[in-house]
């Protein structure tokens, strides 16, 4: 975002996050000669603000001289997700929460006539302009997405915050889109105690499909950063409630005046040898990784009873320290668990069932050109039933009201396959093996 932008609610709380994230530095790695150069695949970069079209030139003129897009300002994608579909294309989404009241719509798509266009592509909203025109008036809608997830039944899971500049104008809610037909299949408002108006920012999402071929025995699992909890919505109860411990809180003895707790949530894949899974989770403001069972977490009944009536502290497990913190993070299919770290320009791997310790922690990725601030870090499966890890990686000045002008790069998204990233082999990934065709 340029410097004319007055700092408004909204801005002062992501000054104050990303304040506090540049600021860090890795206290991990000494020298660069003990990092791995590896460039992920870029898929789309821009070098200015997101152009967003308009199905007609008159809408795009309503809007702006309403106020609803405002050219002076960038607007910024927090989240990502690639998916191939069935007739060997791949769409990619973008979240552009409404941070202020010039944003026209805050869940897009690249528009078809750019998708094979790396610099400066255009987007268009998803899944319709008419979803998003009613700017907070009409909660039927999308207020402001600003969390994505697509699970194995082609679904698009997307967290709707109700925010906009901070204010909530909607209750937070919960859409999932059938991505063959582009139609919504299910809409959960969430309950009053499940947040905190105009404090609850969601960091993070992960839907998980508990049984295969049962696309109803789905939970959904949504940290909440600056409220500190964590929210599960059961699909077949068609309910959801919230958790709460210590841990899901920010580490004050590492910056007194950091919000940021809870920040991701990854699972434990379902073909393990093990019976038990694992949430795993970190707070940003904090060095540990944490872990509970799945099994614990899904019970209902386990968070309504008074503490001291029904402990469960005893269900949390600090794994380890990595000795500096991270952001974003993903598990994939064989345990591999990815993360960001902040003010490095890395990415760091861990396999589940080891110690979580330096010694088992390894630098999978260092590019100082590609990996900045990733706000998104997601899995997809290409059409080869090959795993690929995406991010999107956004210069973190932005977010305060200055651009850097040595990097062009304002965000871009990028991926590898995870085989060539285990292997230390260079990147690839699906799109270029695929002929785009139009989406529906």
């Amino acid at each position: 975002m340029c410097s004319v932008f007055v700092v408004d609610d909204s801005r002062l709380k992501l000054v104050n996050m990303i304040y506090v994230w540049i600021l860090i530095l890795n206290v991990v790695f000494n020298t660069e000669a003990r990092l791995h150069r590896r460039n992920f695949y870029t898929l789309y970069k821009w070098t200015h603000g997101i152009d967003m079209t308009f199905p007609t030139e008159t809408e795009r003129e309503i809007a702006i001289n309403a106020g609803y897009y405002d050219l002076t300002r960038i607007q910024l994608p927090v989240d990502v997700d690639i998916h191939y579909g069935e007739n060997y294309d791949y769409r990619t989404f973008l979240t552009i929460p409404r941070l202020n009241f010039g944003v026209p719509y805050s869940l897009a798509t690249i528009a078809e006539n750019d998708r094979k266009i790396e610099l400066n592509p255009k987007v268009k909203a998803f899944p319709t302009y008419e979803w998003h025109q009613s700017h907070g008036t009409n909660c039927t809608g999308i207020t402001s997405a600003l969390r994505t997830y697509i699970d194995e039944c082609r679904r698009l899971w997307v967290l709707d915050s109700g925010q906009i500049n901070s204010l909530q104008w909607c209750p937070p809610q919960l859409l999932a889109f059938d991505l063959t037909t582009d139609g919504i299949v299910l809409r959960y408002v969430l309950p009053s105690n499940n947040y905190k108006a105009g404090i609850s920012v969601y960091t993070d999402m992960i839907a998980d499909v508990a049984t295969k071929g049962n696309c109803n025995d789905t939970r959904v699992y949504m940290s909440d950063a600056w409220g500190h909890g964590l929210i599960v919505y059961d699909m077949l109860k068609h309910k959801s409630w919230r958790i709460e411990h210590d841990l899901m809180k920010p580490d004050r003895s590492l910056i007194n005046n950091a919000h940021d707790g809870i920040f991701t949530v990854s699972l434990s894949p379902k073909h393990i040898k093990s019976e038990e899974r694992f949430l795993y989770f970190h707070a940003l403001n904090s060095f540990n990784e944490i872990r509970i069972p799945i099994n614990i977490v899904n019970n209902e009944s386990m968070w309504y009873y008074p503490k001291e009536n029904l402990p469960t502290d005893k269900y949390f497990t600090i794994l380890g320290s990595r000795g500096t913190q991270c952001e974003s993070e993903t598990m994939d299919e064989f345990g591999n668990l990815y993360c960001t770290l902040i003010g490095s320009n890395a990415l760091i791997g861990w396999k589940e069932g080891i110690s979580y310790s330096a010694d088992s922690i390894k630098v999978l990725a260092y590019g100082p050109d590609q990996w900045h601030f990733v706000t998104g870090l997601k899995l997809t499966t290409n059409r080869h039933r090959d795993q690929e890890l995406w991010a999107l990686s956004t210069e973190p000045k932005l977010f305060v009201g200055y651009r850097k002008k040595s990097n062009p790069i304002m965000y871009q998204i990028i991926g590898c396959r995870t085989k060539n990233l285990l292997r230390n082999e260079q990147c690839s990934v699906g799109t270029t093996d695929i002929n785009i065709v139009a989406s529906p």
